[in-house]
Order: structure tokens, then sequence, then C-alpha cells
């Protein structure tokens, strides 16, 4: 099992009611999330070392669900990946290439149409990000359930860079919303403590 030693600091965008229970203690931990077209499977999401992009994607929340009385707020938190499927790496790479395989042999075989597989898909008209991650969500979950499966490690975490919005100047490939995103799975074994962000108190 590779352990990733360094420690990363990360920041979970959410209101400020959820900040505040972390934060007093009432709440162990964030919940996860369980969507099916979260990017890097199930968990815990943090932006690493950008609290920007963090407090934007709570205001981006928040309009989206039209909480009028709800305020956006920073969770910060120091992580230890722990065992993490570091999509950095090409060896983690290679094991979510050939997991993807095995995920579109199974759903074949017992009778699913390659056309009716999951699918990345755009959150809005124009979203050349592909936002809606399906295909990417069902197998990196795949991935999880097919090392338990095989009596394997479990990952504790998983890591990855992500290209996206639009360049920062007329041909280039460096994209004004580029980020690392961490999806905690293991909490108790990742997570060594939650923080206030100094901004959050401006």
């Amino acid at each position: 099992m590779k352990i990733t030693p360094h420690l990363v600091i990360g920041y979970h965008g959410c209101t400020r009611d959820v900040a505040e229970k972390i934060f007093s203690g009432e709440d162990e931990h964030l919940s996860p999330s369980a969507n099916d077209y979260d990017w890097l499977g199930h968990g815990i999401y943090f932006w690493e070392n950008d609290y920007q992009r963090a407090f934007e994607w709570a205001e981006l929340s928040i309009r989206r669900n039209k909480s009028k009385h709800a305020k956006p707020a920073v969770v910060g938190a120091v992580i230890l990946p722990n065992h993490c499927l570091d999509l950095i790496q090409q060896e983690h790479i290679e094991i979510v290439r050939s997991r993807y395989k095995l995920y579109k042999e199974e759903l074949l075989a017992v009778g699913m149409q390659e056309d009716d597989m999951p699918k990345n898909c755009e959150a809005y008209k124009g979203d050349k990000d592909l936002m809606l991650r399906y295909l990417d969500c069902q197998v990196i979950n795949y991935v999880h359930n097919n090392m338990e499966k095989l009596k394997g490690i479990p990952f504790d975490s998983v890591r990855a860079p992500f290209l996206e919005g639009k360049a920062i100047f007329k041909g280039s490939m460096l994209m004004e919303k580029t980020h690392i995103q961490l999806a905690i799975r293991s909490p108790k074994k990742c997570i060594l403590g939650y923080f206030r962000p100094f901004k959050d108190l401006a």
C-alpha cells in the first residue's frame, strides 16, 4: 500500500449553518457527497489549497438551490490523503483505465447496450467541461467496489486535477478555473482537523 505522506490544506464550500456545526463540534465531520455525477465518485469534497474556489462554489450552490437566507462559508481542513487514488500518478491512472474496461464488460454481459451506458453530460447549454460526470463517477465508484471484491486495500481518498473554464488568454491551454480536488472517503483516517479560515472572519 502506498501512503501519501504529505499534509494537504483543503477547503470545502458550504453554507454558514453547516460550517458552524463543524467549528462548534456539533458535527464531527462534513457530510459526504453521493450524487451520481460527482467528478471523483462519492466522498467529502475539498479544493486543494484554494479558498477562493471553495467560496465561489458555496455562493453558486446557494444560488442554484435558491436558498434566500443561506450565507456562503468555507471550512478548512488539514488532510493526510493516506492511501490515495492519485490521478496525477500514471500507476493510478492505469488502475482506473483497467477498471473501466471491466466495468464496461460487466454491463455489456448483462445485456446493456453501449449507447445506454452512463455518459458525462452538459450541466447547461454550452458546457464544454461536461460538469455532470455520470460516467466518471460510476467508474471511480467501481474502482472502490472492485478493490473490496478483490479483497484489496480500499482507497481512503481520491485526488485529481481538472482543467476547467475558459483559456486565460487567446491560444492558451491554461484554463481560468483549473484546480485540484480531493474526495475524502475515509474522514477518520484522512482529516486531522478542521479550522475556520481567517478570510471567513472578514
